[in-house]
């Protein structure tokens, strides 16, 4: 194995068909499922914490837990890579994202691909992920059951994912300065799957193969859950249908919900600037749409009111920046924030949909 190249991002961003693009090319094999790197990352963050905070007398230094768990993956990921007589080993984990500066340092060799997908869209998909757990009972973690129950959850979810990102692996990062990140954007693959594979190809150094974008014409190892994975997703083909979905399935509420807390992530990631998207096919009266700003705000609240205290600090967030998801579904409105803003700025969010909704209809449709 010469290279791991590790795929992160938000969750239901097009990772199984990236992953699969990926897996047709001669020289790659995608990693089995295993989220080894979620583990991996779970114990080194544990002892290094303990070690920097003096709670142990091991005479193990920082460097040696990093080559420990580097050690730990290349023993997982290299016997499967030449197995399969391979060379590149892709492991496709959204949570890795949040680990992509250590995993820098564990592995100077790695390179990494962060996978972005509108984030209107990301919810959607979250939200049939959510229609599948409750039909079959299942228990998800709580942050994973609050981004698939509720738009709110989901887009601040998937606007801190992508400041983060931008910090870390954007164009002007540490890492993207040194050439070893790169963004590719869902869209982009499923409308010109071939000049962007094309790209991908380059950034990773191996050379474009048109079968990359048939992924469908190879077996890829999976694995369907029945909830987060389905049937359908497997060696299906690449396909554009998914893509700008939100427009038919989200509601003027839910598209105010979704403003009211991932507009940073839109901007961001360049998808949209501003309120006009709001109503982008929308057909409704000015009394339906003044009455979507009403419900969406009492919606916000009503989801703070039952919010639990964060117990995670600030210095935790600091050294583990994925703790931050946490932090976001157990803060409540006060008087000092609402959901991690300040109330004013709450206020004044809620105000700003309201002005749109008077100017669209001031201004004619």
């Amino acid at each position: 194995m010469d290279q791991i190249v590790f795929i992160g991002g938000m969750g239901r961003s097009g990772f199984n068909m990236l992953r699969n693009i990926l897996d047709s090319h001669p020289e790659v094999t995608a990693g089995p499922e295993l989220n080894l790197i979620d583990d991996a990352m779970a114990l080194y963050h544990l002892l290094t914490h303990r070690l920097e905070g003096g709670h142990t007398d091991s005479p193990v230094s920082v460097e040696e837990i990093r080559n420990t768990i580097g050690a730990f993956i290349n023993s997982v990921y290299a016997p499967y890579a030449q197995k399969q007589g391979k060379r590149i080993v892709i492991d496709r984990n959204p949570g890795a994202l949040w680990s992509f500066p250590v995993l820098a340092d564990i592995f100077p060799n790695a390179k990494f691909i962060h996978l972005i997908r509108d984030g209107r869209d990301v919810a959607c998909s979250h939200r049939d992920v959510g229609v599948r757990a409750l039909t079959r009972g299942a228990k998800l973690d709580p942050i994973r059951n609050a981004a698939v129950n509720s738009i709110y959850y989901c887009a601040a979810l998937w606007s801190e994912t992508q400041k983060f990102a931008w910090d870390n692996c954007g164009p002007e990062s540490t890492l993207g300065r040194q050439g070893r990140a790169f963004t590719t954007f869902y869209e982009n693959i499923v409308l010109s799957p071939e000049s962007q594979t094309q790209a991908i190809c380059d950034f990773l150094e191996i050379e474009y193969k048109p079968e990359m974008i048939r992924p469908e014409m190879f077996e890829h190892a999976q694995t369907v859950d029945g909830i987060w994975s389905v049937e359908s997703d497997l060696n299906a083909p690449i396909s554009m249908l998914s893509a700008g979905r939100w427009i038919d399935h989200l509601s003027l509420k839910d598209r105010i919900i979704f403003y009211a807390r991932g507009q940073v992530g839109l901007r961001v990631t360049g998808y949209d600037d501003g309120l006009e998207w709001l109503f982008r096919g929308s057909s409704v009266s000015v009394h339906a749409a003044t009455e979507a700003v009403d419900q969406a705000r009492a919606e916000i609240l009503g989801l703070s009111a039952g919010a639990q205290p964060a117990s995670t600090s600030s210095l935790e967030v600091e050294k583990r920046p994925e703790l931050i998801l946490e932090k976001i579904i157990a803060e409540p409105v006060t008087e000092g924030g609402a959901l991690g803003k300040p109330l004013p700025e709450f206020e004044a969010i809620m105000r700003s949909a309201q002005d749109a909704v008077r100017s669209f209809f001031t201004q004619g449709r």
